[in-house]
């Protein structure tokens, strides 16, 4: 077992994804840790947002999900949305030296709807959004 910050928001949820060797751990109030299941070393981390920077009480902006393909990352943060990552490398790539995550840009929707879990597959972005029920956003990457 491997510790790490975050995770300590008794509502929030605590989801991970597998990807080339690492674990991509949504940490609550901790935003996004990359850790590597070879040595349990964090090489990348995203902060989760600001909650005053956005208006928000910070008992509502926790990361909750992550979900990773190729060099994309979508992060779900409550009712800060979705926020959208790119890596400096691909993130099944095997090796676990440091890697630079750089946020792109979010998606919010009406009513603060809370974004609880997020998943990508074939361009496809599934978003569960609380009371806003589920979303599917096609998702255009340009090279």
């Amino acid at each position: 077992p491997y510790a790490f910050p975050g995770a300590d928001v008794a509502e929030a949820k605590s989801a991970m994804e597998i990807a080339g060797g690492k674990a991509y751990v949504a940490a609550g109030t901790a935003g996004v840790q990359v850790i590597c299941l070879a040595t349990g070393a964090i090489i990348a981390t995203v902060p989760r947002p600001d909650p005053a920077s956005l208006g928000l009480d910070p008992s509502v902006v926790v990361t909750n999900a992550v979900t990773v393909d190729n060099d994309l990352m979508f992060i779900s943060n409550g009712e800060a949305g979705v926020y959208a990552a790119a890596g400096s490398r691909d993130f099944d790539n095997t090796s676990c030296s440091p890697m630079t995550i750089t946020v792109l840009g979010r998606l919010r929707f009406n009513n603060l709807q809370s974004v609880n879990h997020v998943a990508y597959k074939s361009g496809k972005l599934f978003i569960a959004a609380g009371t806003g029920g589920t979303k599917v956003v096609d998702v255009a990457v340009q090279n």
